[in-house]
C-alpha cells in the first residue's frame, strides 16, 4: 500500500522492521519512478542500494546513455562490459549517416576496455554508409592501423593492405600509395602514382626505396610524354624534364668532360641535364664522395635528393655511423625528404639492439649527431621557409634525446654511476619514440650498478614484462600500477624485437628480480620527493607534480628536476643545470651540449655589490636573495583550547554586569531588600577574603583590611542620601541612556590582559569610572537610603575588588577560573530568566558565541595573515660634502 502511495518511507519503515527482504523491493520501486522522471542518476542509486545494478545497466541501455552504461559495467558488472559495447556499436552503425565524433565515441570504448581487436575491427567496419566524408573515414581507418601496429602486430599488414585497397577503390590513389609503401608492397605503391601520373611521388619511391623500379617508371614516363606530346605540349616539357635516364653507355661516354665541367660549378640548360646524369652514372659506381661534392655546387635540392638516398640506403645496411659522418660532412639541407630522412636515423641510431649501443664506433658518432642536430634546429629557426612548428619540436626533442646519449656514454666513460644512473631514468620519458625494453633494461643496469636497488627492481621487472609482451605480441596486459603519476608514457608500439637478443641475457635478470623479489629489505617501489608547492610525495625524476600540477625545471645535464636556488645557467642560450651535478662534470673534464645553440657556461657567482664588474645586469638578484626570507617569523600561534581557556575573562566579566544590572531590577521591583543585598554584600566579601587569604596564600592583613572596610562603609553610609537625589532632576530616558553607553564601555574597555597574563598593573581605569558612574547613576533612581548603600557597595566588589580575585584565582588555578566562568554564566542566566526569557537567551547566545565561535574564527582569519620579513637593504642617502 505504501509503495503503491509513493509513501517511500513508511514503506521502508514496515519492510525493515517485519520483511527485511522486501527492502530492495522498496529501493527498486523508488528508482523506476525516477526512471519515469528521466532522473537516471537518481535511479542508480536506488537500484545499487537495492543490489540490482544490472537493473541499473539495463536503464541506461534502454535510454541510450552509453557512457554511464559503461560506468556501470566497469565498477560493478564487468562480465558485461563486451555486451555493452556491442549494443553501443549496432545502435551507432545501424541508421543512416553518423557524426565522426559518435563513430569514434563506439570504438574508443573497446579501446577503453583494452578490448583491441574488438576496436580495430569497429574502425574498419565503418564505410561510407555511416560517414559520407571520405576524408574523414580515411582518418578513422588510420586509426585502427595505428591501432594494429601497437597492439595487434600479428594482423598489421593484412590490415594496412585491406584499407590501402579500400581507398584504391575510392580513387584515393596517393593515400593508397602510402599504405602500400608502408608494408613494402612497392609495386601495387607505384601502380597508384602512376594512375594519377604523380611523377614526382613515384621518382622518390623508385629512388629511395624500390631502385629496381626505375625502368618500368622510365618507360611508362617515355609513354605518357610521347602518347600526349601533340596535344599538351607543356605538358610533354615537364614530363620529359622530370625523366631521369639510367646509367648507361651514353651517359658513361665523356664522363671525364661531364666530370671536369662540374666540378668547376656544373653547366645551364642542356648541361645541367648531362649533370644530373652523370651525377646517377657515379651513384650507380659508388662513387659517393663524387655524387655530394657536386651535388652540393648544383644547390641545396640536388644534394638533398642525393643524401637522403645516401643516407638511407646507409640506414638500409645498419650503417648508421657512416649515414652521421656523412651528414656532418655536407650538412642538411632544409628539405622535408632530408627531414623525414634525418629522423629515421635518429631513431634508428638511438633505439639500436644492444651489441650496437655497446659498440665503441656507435658512441662515438652520437657527438657528431649531437652537432649536426644542433646546427639543424638553428636553420630551420632563422630560415625563412615555413616549416610547422611540431615539425621543429620534433627535431629538438630528437637533438635533446641524442644529448642525454651523449652525456650517458661520456658518463660510463667517466665512472660518474649516479650521473648514468640519473640520465637513463630521464630517457624513460621518451619510451614513446624510442623502444621500451631497451629504455627499462638501460634504466634497470644503471640503477643496480648505483646499488639504487628498489628503482632498479620496478625497472627491470617492467623490462621482463615488456619482454614477455613482445614474445606475445600483445601489450594489453601489461600493468601500469607503478608508473601512475610518473611522466613516463603508458601508450607505446612495442618493439619488433628485442633489445637483447641472447635469451640468456634476459634470464640473468629474471633471475635478478627473483632474488631482489625475496629480499624483506628492498622496497618494490620507485624513488620519490616531495613536491617543492604542495610537499605530495612524487616521482623522483617526475618533472611535473600529479597533485598539484607544478612544473620543474629540467637539469640539461641528467634531465632531473632542479630547485631554483641550486642551478646554474647559461646567460646567452638559457639553459640551467644542477649545481652539484655541473661541478661533477667539471672535474671529469666531460663535453656537455645544449639544447640550443651555445654550450653550457657557468657563471661566477653573483655578489650583492655595484662597485666591481659582473656578468649581470645591474638589477639582477639571484636564486640564493631571497633564502632568508621569513613568513610570519612574528605571528603567534594559537591552538583552539588555549583560546576558549583565554575567553574565560571576557564570559565572567559580561556575566558579572548582567548580575550587576539584574540586582538593580529587583530593587526597583521590591524582590530584594536592603537588609538581604547587605547580607550578600557582607558575605562576598568574607568569602572573597577567605579565598585570597587562606586558599591561594595572599599576605592580608586581618585588622588592616576590616579596619579599610569599616572606614569604607561608613564615608558610603554618609554619603547615600546625596547620591540618593544626585540626579532627581534628569529625565529616565537620559539616564538608561548613559547607563546602556557606559555599560558598553566598561566591557570594551576593560583589561581583560591584567586577569590573563597574571602579570603587570591594572591599566582599566576608564572601565573601572565607567562602572562607577553607572552604579551612581542607578542608585539615584533607588528608593531608600540602604538601597542606595547597599548597591554601590555591591557595585564596588564587582567592579573593583573583583578584578584580584579573578587575576589571583587564574594565575594559582585554571580549572577555578573556568570553575568560577561557569557559575558567573549559569547564575546570571538564572537572574535573567527572572526578568526575561528572551533576555536570557539572547545574552546566553551571545557569551556562548564569543567563548567557543569567535576564537575559531579567529584562528581561520589569521591562516590568511601573510607577514613576509627578510634582509631588506634599507638606502640611507647622504649628501656629498
Amino acid at each position: 500500500m505504501y509503495v503503491h502511495q509513493q509513501d517511500w518511507q513508511n514503506a521502508m519503515r514496515v519492510a525493515e522492521s517485519a520483511d527485511p527482504a522486501s527492502v530492495a523491493d522498496v529501493f527498486i520501486a523508488q528508482a523506476r519512478l525516477w526512471i519515469e522522471r528521466k532522473e537516471h542518476q537518481r535511479a542508480e542509486g536506488f537500484f545499487l542500494s537495492a543490489g540490482k545494478p544490472e537493473l541499473a545497466l539495463a536503464a541506461y541501455l534502454e535510454a541510450a546513455m552509453w557512457a554511464d552504461a559503461v560506468r556501470i559495467a566497469k565498477r560493478h558488472l564487468p562480465h558485461k562490459l563486451m555486451e555493452v559495447n556491442m549494443a553501443h556499436q549496432r545502435a551507432i552503425f545501424s541508421g543512416g549517416p553518423k557524426k565522426k565524433e559518435e563513430l569514434m565515441e563506439a570504438c574508443e570504448m573497446w579501446v577503453a576496455s583494452q578490448q583491441y581487436v574488438q576496436a580495430i575491427d569497429a574502425y574498419l567496419s565503418i564505410s561510407v554508409d555511416q560517414i559520407s566524408d571520405l576524408g574523414e573515414l580515411e582518418e578513422l581507418w588510420a586509426m585502427a592501423i595505428e591501432l594494429c601496429g601497437k597492439h595487434d602486430p600479428s594482423r598489421y599488414k593484412s590490415i594496412v593492405e585491406e584499407v590501402a585497397s579500400r581507398l584504391l577503390g575510392m580513387s584515393r590513389f596517393d593515400a593508397a600509395a602510402e599504405h602500400f609503401q608502408s608494408i613494402d608492397k612497392m609495386n601495387e605503391a607505384l601502380d597508384c602514382f602512376l594512375r594519377v601520373n604523380n611523377w614526382a611521388a613515384a621518382q622518390k619511391l623508385c629512388e629511395q626505396h624500390a631502385p629496381e623500379l626505375l625502368p618500368r617508371l622510365e618507360r611508362a614516363q617515355q609513354a605518357s610524354a610521347f602518347g600526349s606530346a601533340a596535344h599538351h605540349p607543356a605538358e610533354t616539357k615537364m614530363v620529359v624534364s622530370s625523366y631521369t635516364p639510367s646509367a648507361d653507355s651514353k651517359v658513361q661516354y665523356g664522363s671525364e668532360k661531364k666530370e671536369a665541367k662540374l666540378n668547376a660549378g656544373g653547366g645551364e640548360g642542356g648541361d645541367s641535364e648531362r649533370g644530373t646524369s652523370a651525377l646517377d652514372a657515379w651513384m650507380q659506381r659508388g662513387e659517393w664522395d663524387k655524387v655530394l661534392s657536386s651535388a652540393a655546387k648544383h644547390g641545396p635540392g640536388s644534394l638533398a635528393k642525393y643524401l637522403v638516398l645516401r643516407c638511407s640506403r646507409l640506414c638500409e645496411h645498419d650503417e648508421m655511423a657512416t649515414a652521421i659522418k656523412t651528414m656532418a660532412d655536407y650538412g642538411i639541407p632544409l628539405d622535408s625528404d632530408a627531414l623525414d630522412m634525418t629522423e629515421k636515423l635518429v631513431q634508428k641510431t638511438l633505439g639500436c639492439g644492444y651489441v650496437v649501443e655497446e659498440n665503441a664506433e656507435h658512441q662515438a658518432a652520437i657527438p657528431e649527431l649531437v652537432k649536426c642536430l644542433r646546427k639543424l634546429v638553428k636553420d630551420l629557426r632563422t630560415n625563412d621557409k615555413d616549416f610547422p612548428s611540431s615539425r621543429v619540436q620534433k627535431i629538438e626533442q630528437w637533438l635533446l634525446v641524442a644529448h642525454f646519449f651523449g652525456i650517458k656514454h661520456q658518463a660510463t666513460s667517466a665512472g660518474l654511476d649516479d650521473l648514468v644512473a640519473k640520465v637513463s631514468m630521464s630517457l624513460l620519458r621518451f619510451v614513446s619514440v624510442l623502444p621500451a625494453d631497451k629504455m627499462f633494461y638501460l634504466a634497470g643496469t644503471a640503477t643496480r650498478k648505483k646499488k639504487w636497488l628498489s628503482a632498479a627492481f620496478v625497472y627491470f621487472n617492467r623490462y621482463l614484462d615488456l619482454c614477455e609482451a613482445i614474445d606475445d605480441g600483445d601489450a594489453s596486459n601489461l600493468d601500469n600500477t607503478d608508473f601512475i603519476g610518473t611522466d613516463i608514457p603508458f601508450d607505446f608500439a612495442l618493439p619488433d624485437s628485442h633489445f637483447l637478443s641472447e635469451e640468456s641475457a634476459r634470464e640473468e635478470i629474471r633471475d635478478w628480480v627473483l632474488t631482489i623479489s625475496m629480499d624483506q629489505q628492498v622496497a618494490e617501489k620507485l624513488p620519490e620527493r616531495a613536491c617543492l608547492n604542495c610537499k605530495a610525495s612524487i616521482y623522483e625524476a617526475a618533472l611535473q607534480c600529479p597533485e598539484c600540477k607544478t612544473a620543474s625545471e629540467s637539469c640539461i645535464i641528467t634531465g632531473f628536476p632542479v630547485a631554483a636556488k641550486t642551478t646554474v645557467h647559461c646567460a646567452t642560450c638559457k639553459v640551467i643545470a644542477d649545481r652539484e651535478t655541473w661541478n661533477k662534470c667539471a672535474e671529469a673534464a666531460l663535453e656537455l651540449y645544449a639544447t640550443k645553440l651555445t654550450c653550457l657556461v657557468v657563471q661566477p657567482k653573483w655578489k650583492k655589490i655595484l662597485y666591481a664588474p659582473q656578468p649581470y645586469e645591474d638589477n639582477y638578484v639571484d636564486e640564493t636573495f631571497l633564502e632568508q626570507m621569513r613568513t610570519n617569523a612574528n605571528v603567534q600561534e594559537h591552538d583552539y583550547g588555549g583560546m576558549v581557556r583565554s575567553a574565560a575573562a571576557i564570559t565572567q566579566q559580561i556575566c558579572a554586569v548582567m548580575i550587576f544590572f539584574a540586582v538593580f531590577e529587583f530593587i526597583r521591583q521590591d524582590a530584594v531588600s536592603a537588609v538581604l543585598l547587605g547580607g550578600v554584600d557582607v558575605f562576598l566579601a568574607v568569602v572573597g577574603f577567605a579565598v585570597l587569604r587562606f586558599h591561594l596564600g595572599l599576605p592580608l592583613n586581618m585588622f588592616d583590611t576590616l579596619s579599610s572596610c569599616l572606614l569604607f562603609c561608613a564615608t558610603l553610609s554618609l554619603l547615600s542620601p546625596v547620591l540618593r537625589t544626585l540626579t532627581r532632576s534628569y529625565a529616565d530616558d537620559t539616564i538608561w541612556a548613559l547607563v546602556t553607553f557606559l555599560g558598553l564601555l566598561h566591557l570594551i574597555t576593560h583589561d581583560y590582559n591584567y586577569v590573563n597574563s597574571g602579570i603587570g598593573r591594572f591599566s582599566g581605569t576608564i572601565s573601572l569610572n565607567a562602572a562607577i558612574f553607572t552604579a551612581v547613576l542607578l542608585a539615584s533612581r533607588l528608593q531608600s537610603n540602604e538601597h542606595v548603600f547597599v548597591f554601590v557597595l555591591l557595585a564596588i566588589e564587582i567592579f573593583a575588588m573583583f578584578p584580584i580575585f579573578q587575576r589571583e584565582v587564574k594565575r594559582h588555578s585554571e580549572r577555578l577560573h573556568l570553575t568560577t566562568a561557569a557559575a558567573l554564566f549559569a547564575l546570571s542566566s538564572a537572574l535573567t530568566w527572572q526578568l526575561s526569557g528572551l533576555l536570557s537567551v539572547l545574552t546566553g547566545t551571545f557569551v556562548l558565541f564569543l567563548a567557543f565561535v569567535c576564537p575559531l574564527w579567529f584562528m581561520h582569519v589569521q591562516e590568511s595573515k601573510n607577514e613576509i620579513l627578510g634582509p631588506w637593504d634599507i638606502a640611507h642617502i647622504q649628501p656629498e660634502q
